[in-house]
């Protein structure tokens, strides 16, 4: 029987189908480590076997197929590093080292492997811990067969998408939380809880990987060490021989991986924080902290057990008790739940606008459309684009007038929260919702200015919000507001621009709106004895009275477009396509075989509809008379997408569930094009490149990166190669290269000389923990990198490092020993204003954000920030100037140096030409300052 499966991710494929449209592995050029198995081994009669999902001293695990029962699983091999060997190619059973090949030895192994089986059995049916399946002996060794779990690890997942918020982490973690306690309950404690054993999987939930480290406290127990121990995850009692194990052992793994997710570092190990246990929170974070939020992670995460919390449920209840009252939604997800609360509805008001009419609309922000787009994509005709990025921020590019396009690349981010973009003539107006508030804002079209001109109040949500300038000269935000916090049920309002001041329009529950000619058409919310319905409304923009067009079909989303109404039945669960009065257009019957996502959101442009199809999982459009209808983005969902000056602008989600992580994508109107954008934010967790696509040599114990010569600018480097971890980035690997992102693998310790030199396009590398050195020259003249963060890890930073960056920021962490000459001799126009330095660190700070360092009583000024404007006092007990301290300081206009300084390197004020002269004390030493450097005069 022929198999043909991905050995990557076990798709089906088609008969001599060579790259998986799913995961796009290459099936004819697998990499494999040499001792593993080969892919398409069958186990056990049962067991397809496919690539390597990881690896550790005592074992390889594989994804695999259950041929009985069609479904993926993942296969765990015994195999001790060092004491066995498979000769790949000829045999998958393992040849055992003499020393080792005895029954008793191979007998014991196997007994001791096959534990981690008997423990997850003793857990089998609580969801968060994944399910042994099998356990069997072959090939001269023993394998489990469990689950497999889909997704990516915790740990993966933050590198890619930054930090969560305390809310977002509660919400994550509780049914874990749950969990454990039953686990508790029957005696097993994990022990080796942390971000790279937490899979998130596509759903959202996450499940506990691992148990090889668990510990069966109702078993008979020997002389077991608990030395299982991992840095910055494991308490105290775990680095002891008789340190007592319990749930508090768990809660303090859970504790610290929550404050990894919130800070994105992991915390000193328990035995170093003994002497100075006091847990610290970075000031800048997502979300702050509430005092229960942190006194509940202080109590978990305290060093001596019985200071920590004792139980799972104790734990539970304090995070859930330090949460916000109300975490904001995702936007894309406000659309379903307004439909959903259709069914929980009130009884109908009435309009409350003034008489009048005759008024029509003459120009609104956006299209109708858009309206269920949130407004996610809008530009400002050859000047400046705005969109909403798939972290919910609001962003903004230039139009680059010689190249004629945007590059949204450069965006800036201009809110970190924003939905709704509307644009007058002269403004632009975006809702923002976050825990400090819920507002409307106004700013300048170029981005300056921004105003808030309406705030909610009680923790009140907006729901929409729309532009709109009318016949009569009045400019009004139409705008709806939540009747309560958490029902999602909204009275509609508008806010004159010209006299700022709100009015109340209608106090029915507004579920939907949209304006059009002279009138204003709703979808409301409306309860007739036990017969909950939604009712279609129109009414006179100024007259106010209501008329029903339907309250039959239960609406709940739609637009308005060239004297057409397009709006979605729950009830026939379709598009329905009506004229201004609310009669069904019968003719159009191929709307009604349109399978529409209802959950996705749908975009209008140029006489085409665009949707995201629930059948097949991808993005369609249809002419506007029902016809035409076809895929234009292939191997997408569409979450949110929005139209706008011939292209498409959507977020998508990366697999079938609807909480499946999501990125941002423009493509061209009819798929000709597509882009994945990039956003300053989402972490640095790139597709992987082509191990072809480098050069590379042995080096020690590790791979070193020679040279690249692929094609991909945007990539992250591989973990290993030829089974070796890549460690390193070799001198002038990349140099000159076009590349634009690159991520390096967590393995890198070392960047050499010159490594990334004169990469001009480089915007973003992202830089592993577990980075010990940066060469010299390693990101010289590298014109486009405006950001780097240093990993804790990192200790050297080499002479010119960053010459000729324009970095905005620099952080110097604790363990950073070396900062060689002109690390920081930045470009001109870098905007950096201030060094920060971290406070463990022993040999580095900072001085009203000036970088210093003191050796032997000897202080010496290192570097000074460019981007900083007007004069300058060198402090009084300053000894000495470095090299390249004040290169390129060209916004500075004086400097004052005090007779402290004794001694003044060269270079020290290298292309300072604008400085004029200088004045120093008589008897201190001053070395050649560099090319277009001031004169020196002695007082």
């Amino acid at each position: 029987m022929e198999i043909n499966r991905c050995v990557g991710c076990m798709n089906e494929l088609k008969p001599g189908e060579r790259y998986c449209p799913v995961c796009g592995c290459d099936n004819l050029n697998i990499e494999q480590p040499s001792y593993a198995l080969r892919p398409h081994t069958i186990l056990h009669g049962r067991y397809l076997i496919g690539k390597v999902l990881g690896k550790g001293g005592f074992g390889i695990t594989y994804i695999g197929l259950d041929l009985t029962l069609n479904v993926k699983v993942a296969v765990k091999e015994y195999f001790p590093m060092g004491e066995v060997s498979r000769e790949q190619g000829h045999s998958a059973a393992l040849r055992w080292n003499p020393s080792r090949a005895g029954t008793e030895h191979r007998q014991k192994g196997y007994d001791s492997f096959l534990k981690e089986a008997r423990k997850m059995a003793k857990i089998d049916q609580i969801p968060s811990i994944v399910r042994v399946r099998d356990t069997f002996l072959e090939n001269e060794t023993a394998y489990i067969v469990m689950d497999y779990a889909e997704g990516v690890t915790l740990k993966e997942k933050l590198l890619k998408n930054g930090t969560m918020t305390f809310s977002e982490c509660v919400q994550l973690f509780s049914p874990m939380i749950e969990d454990l306690a039953k686990v508790h309950k029957q005696g097993m404690i994990h022990r080796d809880i942390s971000p790279d054993n937490i899979m998130v999987q596509p759903d959202g939930s996450v499940r506990l990987l691992d148990l090889g480290a668990a510990k069966d406290t109702t078993a008979a127990q020997g002389p077991e060490s608990q030395l299982v121990t991992k840095k910055g995850f494991s308490p105290l009692e775990q680095y002891m021989d008789a340190g007592k194990i319990g749930p508090w052992t768990d809660v303090y793994a859970l504790c610290a991986t929550i404050y990894y997710c919130l800070t994105g570092k992991v915390l000193p190990a328990s035995m170093d924080r003994i002497d100075h246990e006091e847990l610290q929170f970075p000031e800048k974070m997502r979300e702050p902290l509430s005092p229960k939020a942190a006194g509940a992670l202080k109590a978990g995460l305290a060093v001596k057990p019985e200071k920590r919390i004792k139980s799972m449920e104790e734990l539970l209840q304090r995070l859930q008790s330090g949460k916000p009252p109300k975490p904001p939604k995702p936007k894309w997800l406000r659309l379903a739940l307004a439909a959903a609360c259709i069914a929980l509805v009130l009884g109908a008001g009435i309009f409350l606008a003034g008489r009048g009419g005759g008024v029509t609309v003459e120009r609104m922000g956006n299209s109708n459309a858009n309206m269920l787009n949130y407004g996610g994509f809008a530009v400002i005709a050859n000047e400046y684009e705005y969109f909403i990025g798939a972290d919910n921020a609001l962003y903004m590019c230039a139009y680059d007038k010689e190249e004629q396009t945007f590059y949204m690349g450069d965006s800036q981010k201009m809110a970190d929260y924003g939905a709704y973009i509307n644009l007058s003539e002269e403004s632009v107006y975006y809702i923002t919702t976050d825990y400090v508030e819920n507002a409307i804002y106004r700013m300048n079209l170029d981005g300056t200015e921004a105003e808030k001109i309406l705030v909610s109040e009680d923790g009140k949500f907006f729901g929409c919000m729309q532009y709109a300038a009318l016949s009569n000269g009045e400019e009004y935000l139409y705008y709806t507001l939540e009747k309560e916090p958490g029902t999602y049920l909204y009275e509609l309002y508008r806010y004159n621009l010209k006299d700022g001041v709100s009015e109340l329009l209608t106090d029915d529950d507004v579920v939907w709106f949209n304006l059009y000619g002279s009138s204003l058409y709703m979808i409301l919310a409306q309860d007739i004895g036990t017969d909950p319905k939604s009712v279609l409304v129109r009414a006179d923009l100024e007259a106010g009275e209501q008329e029903i067009l339907d309250d039959e079909k239960m609406y709940s989303r739609g637009f308005v477009e060239e004297d057409t109404m397009f709006l979605y039945s729950d009830k026939q669960e379709s598009l329905v396509v009506c004229d201004l009065d609310g009669e069904e257009d019968s003719s159009l019957e191929g709307f009604y075989d349109i399978d529409i996502d209802p959950n996705g959101t749908i975009g209008y442009g140029e006489g085409w509809i665009y949707y995201a199809s629930r059948e097949d999982q991808q993005i369609h459009r249809v002419r506007a008379n029902g016809t035409g209808d076809r895929v234009v983005i292939e191997n997408h969902t569409g979450v949110n997408i929005c139209y706008d000056d011939h292209a498409l602008w959507f977020i998508a989600q990366n697999g079938e569930e609807y909480t499946s992580e999501i990125q941002l994508y423009i493509a061209g109107a009819d798929g000709s094009y597509i882009f994945e954008l990039f956003e300053p934010e989402s972490g640095w967790r790139l597709p992987e490149a082509m191990i072809a696509d480098f050069d590379y040599e042995k080096s020690g114990d590790g791979i070193a990166i020679t040279g690249y010569h692929g094609k991909r600018k945007e990539f992250s480097i591989p973990d290993e190669i030829e089974g070796l971890p890549v460690k390193t980035i070799a001198e002038e690997a990349f140099m000159e290269s076009d590349v634009v992102r690159v991520g390096l693998p967590q393995t890198v310790e070392t960047i050499e000389t010159q490594a990334f030199c004169t990469c001009t396009s480089l915007q973003f590398i992202g830089l592993p923990e577990g980075l010990v050195e940066i060469g010299i020259g390693a990101f010289g003249a590298c014109f486009s990198l405006t950001q780097v963060e240093f990993p804790e890890s990192l200790q050297k930073i080499g002479g010119l490092a960053f010459h000729g960056t324009p970095l905005s920021e620099v952080y110097i962490p604790a363990n950073v020993e070396s900062i060689e000459t002109g690390a920081f001799s930045l470009s001109q126009d870098a905007k950096l204003t201030e060094f920060k330095v971290s406070e463990e660190n022993e040999r580095f700070y900072q001085q009203d954000g000036v970088l210093y360092v003191t050796e032997e009583d000897i202080k010496l000024l290192v570097s000074y920030p460019q981007g900083r404007e007007g004069e300058f006092a060198i402090p009084d007990d300053v000894d000495g100037i470095a090299p390249y301290a004040f290169a390129n300081c060209h916004k500075m206009t004086s400097v004052k140096i005090p007779e402290s300084v004794i001694r003044i390197f060269e270079n020290a004020f290298y292309n300072c030409e604008h400085l004029g002269t200088i004045s120093v004390a008589k008897g201190c030493q001053v070395e050649d300052l560099g090319d277009n450097s001031p004169k020196v005069e002695y007082y």
